[in-house]
């Protein structure tokens, strides 16, 4: 979760003639599937193959994104450049200590991943539906390693051969000499 401590915004008053404070306050921000469920409603596309590209999809991203209910305008607009870098930062974290390395061959599938498909996942891997408020990058790899033991515990799963073995470890050994900066 991503909590943003918003200062409040001075302006004039033309009315009063006076300088006023407006705003203020905390927003709690979850990037979860319920709230790329939400924002795939609205903007009829699919968040993880086209993510918000305009000032608009990205606030409203950020509403869906509220763990409180609704944000107040204000409060979106009062948003400096330093927390939107935060909102962005927090969008790209892993969320998870684990990783996966890809043993499938590099073929693209043309099917693009809605939440009704991530939903559909959940279900067919009986992950409970209180997950959907995780962090989404957290959620895909909790799906990624059940396949993965899934496919490990079924006997007709094809097997890695040798070759793919000695691939994997070698570029496992480069990326943590280059991790570590050492030669070997």
């Amino acid at each position: 979760m991503l909590t943003l401590e918003i200062e409040p915004v001075e302006y004039y008053n033309d009315n009063t003639e006076t300088f006023e404070n407006r705003g203020g306050g905390t927003i709690r921000l979850e990037h979860s599937l319920r709230a790329m469920s939400k924002w795939e409603m609205r903007w009829k596309r699919p968040y993880l193959h086209q993510p918000p590209e305009t000032a608009e999809e990205l606030i409203h991203y950020i509403k869906c994104m509220s763990v409180d209910g609704e944000i107040p305008e204000d409060l979106i607009y009062a948003l400096t450049a330093s927390q939107v870098n935060q909102v962005s930062e927090y969008l790209a974290d892993p969320a998870t200590a684990s990783t996966v390395t890809s043993r499938q061959k590099d073929s693209k599938s043309k099917e693009q991943t809605t939440t009704e498909l991530i939903y559909y996942w959940m279900v067919a891997l009986q992950i409970p539906f209180e997950c959907e408020t995780w962090h989404i990058n957290r959620l895909l790899m909790l799906i990624r390693i059940c396949n993965i033991k899934n496919r490990q515990a079924d006997p007709k799963a094809p097997k890695m051969s040798q070759d793919e073995i000695v691939r994997d470890y070698r570029r496992e050994n480069e990326r943590r000499r280059a991790m570590l900066g050492t030669k070997g």
